[in-house]
């Protein structure tokens, strides 16, 4: 019977999933296959560090209603970047020229860059870069790399919170990186890096710096990995449960990042009840207006107030296609907001929102 419902409502509704599209994401998260070739696919714990390194970041971001697009390292070396503001290397370790001169091109012109430890440690020949990081790049993340020593657990502490990436942060709060513990200092003319986070042995850990007119951040550790040993992955809900006190300020660390490079949600929700249970939330658009999708995986009921920021002023029409219920909206500052019905276990709901024409909005 389940099924027969799904297939109807999909059937009415073919246009409408066929022509909307997921709104474009302002976060890159690069897959880099070249990893592979130096220890991306050994085994951490359960599962491997490369997809460990991709999936933390990913799964996190994306549960924050902060949209991120998976990239191929090609797509650097093509240098179709501008659409993006924030692009994140985790665990890239191996790594092409012309790869390496895509993110000085992106960074030059504008964009923020994230990168993780030991960034074109090895060239796609395996040669080892006599400066880390390589390939041209200390002098675009404005560090290189002094010593570096392999651990299981690294922690990294935030001398202050003045910088936009360490907001949600306290002093002296402790962050955790795992597998190599790399130390740098300013590389190049150094004027405007800064040390925001430090070592075990007071090191330079996290750095920020500038490059043309964008800006860079180097962490030497990976995070996304630290933090999957530092969660369990719970069945009820379908997501990874933060259990080290490190590893929440990790997540803190991230809305940071998100933060200094400028991103806009397109939309943003708050629950009342379970907060282990928070609503998925996924927004497609079309010619007419949007698509979202509010899905629960948890076993408890839930509901959200949801605030998505639409293109103009105005009312709106929201029609819940599953349960045909429709309510008008007017925007606040371009600010649609409307409160869920309650969504029971592996529930869902799904919106139409566009916006209603003044001569319609007169006929009524």
């Amino acid at each position: 019977m389940a099924l027969g419902k799904l297939a109807k409502l999909i059937h009415e509704n073919g246009k409408l999933f066929a022509s909307s599209k997921p709104v474009k994401a302002q976060v890159a998260l690069v897959y880099n296959p070249l990893s592979q070739m130096v220890g991306g696919t050994r085994r951490v714990g359960n599962q491997d560090g490369h997809a460990n390194s991709l999936i933390g970041y990913y799964r996190y971001l994306t549960d924050q209603n902060i949209p991120v697009d998976f990239i191929h390292r090609r797509d650097l070396e093509s240098g179709n970047l501008s659409h993006y503001k924030l692009i994140i290397l985790p665990y890239a370790l191996m790594l092409t020229q012309k790869a390496a001169d895509g993110i000085k091109n992106f960074v030059a012109n504008g964009g923020y860059a994230f990168s993780e430890a030991r960034l074109a440690w090895n060239n796609e020949y395996g040669f080892t870069s006599p400066v880390i990081p390589g390939l041209g790049l200390a002098e675009v993340f404005g560090v290189r790399e002094s010593k570096v020593k392999t651990l299981e657990k690294v922690t990294i502490k935030i001398p202050d919170n003045t910088h936009p990436s360490m907001r949600h942060l306290q002093p002296d709060d402790i962050i955790q990186g795992s597998m190599f513990a790399e130390s740098v200092e300013p590389y190049g003319t150094g004027k405007n890096t800064r040390i925001l986070a430090t070592l075990e042995d007071g090191s330079a850990g996290i750095v920020t710096s500038t490059f043309g007119k964008g800006h860079t951040l180097y962490v030497g550790s990976f995070l996304a990995l630290a933090n999957s040993r530092g969660s369990l992955w719970d069945q009820s809900t379908q997501r990874l449960t933060v259990q080290d006190e490190a590893n929440k300020n990790t997540n803190q660390f991230l809305m940071g990042l998100v933060d200094w490079a400028g991103i806009e949600r397109p939309y943003t929700a708050s629950q009342s009840g379970n907060a282990d249970n928070p609503l998925v939330i996924r927004l497609h658009e079309n010619q007419e207006g949007y698509l979202m999708y509010v899905l629960n995986h948890g076993k408890t009921t839930e509901k959200a107030t949801i605030r998505l920021n639409v293109k103009s002023r105005g009312t709106y029409l929201l029609e819940e296609i599953t349960q045909k219920k429709s309510l008008r909206v007017t925007s606040q500052d371009q600010v649609v907001e409307f409160t869920t019905g309650d969504i029971a276990e592996k529930g869902a709901e799904v919106w139409t929102i566009r916006q209603v024409r003044r001569s319609a909005i007169d006929g009524k």
